[in-house]
């Protein structure tokens, strides 16, 4: 991948935007009747419910908040700079106490073996996955979209780029992450670049469209009332919408083997 990197800020800053407002709690993880064997960095007294702890630790500033406990007995929040993973704390049973750790990853669709861009707008080294998407949502310059990680180097790419402006394209060694900001596109799994095969030399799809965009195409597949939408393939260079009532495993698996610069993606709904 092509070199960029800019300087961080000194501090990252919880985003106020309307995606975060959605509620703190939902950037944590749970872990029942665990507590965090260390010192916290903090305490809140008297808190008034979970999503307060979730709120104070994201909003911290003062350190990098990454886990927190809840004692339900004596209502107190402990909040600590460090998780169970990193090695220097460890977690033990508790009857009154659940930990939560953050879990910013679950707000990205992990695409694997694919990357969305070479031109990127901030490259961070040697991070987890886990805080490439803190830095992905809390992004302050520019209004982070998604990311592609390359696990063997622990690379972290931030762009403010979508896969609806150009689709993705296949990258061993990489991964895609997009963040998902609800919509209709949030009702679909991507499976990346590929489309549908024919059978018996037909193609399987029931309904074409052309001149949509890819959330248009996923509205006009989940209102279908002709037959049952279960997946969709989206052409970009054409901005053709390609509907059908199958998934790539009713019918032996994806076409992937297009030229280079004929960008389709496939798309299946959720819980089919």
């Amino acid at each position: 991948m092509a070199e960029y990197d800019e300087a961080l800020p000194k501090r990252l800053r919880a985003k106020q935007d309307e995606h975060l407002r959605q509620g703190f709690h939902g950037l944590f993880a749970r872990m029942p009747q665990l507590k965090l064997e260390v010192s916290p960095a903090s305490l809140v007294m008297n808190f008034s419910d979970i999503e307060q702890c979730a709120a104070r630790c994201v909003r911290q500033t003062d350190f990098d908040c990454r886990s927190f406990d809840v004692d339900n007995r004596a209502r107190t929040c402990r909040l600590y700079n460090m998780t169970h993973t990193e090695g220097e704390a460890y977690l033990r049973e508790s009857a009154v106490t659940d930990h939560y750790r953050t879990a910013f990853e679950k707000k990205f669709n992990k695409l694997p073996n694919h990357i969305l861009t070479l031109q990127h707008k901030r490259k961070i080294p040697s991070i987890s996955v886990e805080e490439c998407a803190r830095r992905c949502l809390f992004e302050q310059s520019f209004r982070c979209a998604g990311f592609d990680y390359e696990p063997g180097y622990a690379n972290c790419w931030l762009t403010d780029r979508t896969v609806a402006e150009g689709g993705v394209k296949f990258h061993t060694g990489a991964d895609f992450y997009e963040r998902d900001f609800g919509g209709a596109l949030s009702n679909f799994i991507s499976f990346g670049h590929g489309s549908l095969p024919y059978v018996d030399d037909r193609t399987v799809y029931e309904s074409t469209m052309f001149h949509l965009d890819l959330g248009a195409c996923a509205q006009v597949c989940l209102s279908q009332k002709n037959f049952v939408c279960a997946s969709f393939d989206y052409v970009f260079g054409e901005r053709s919408c390609h509907m059908s009532r199958y998934v790539a495993s009713t019918v032996g698996g994806l076409q992937n083997e297009t030229m280079p610069t004929h960008r389709v993606m496939h798309y299946e709904k959720k819980g089919k």
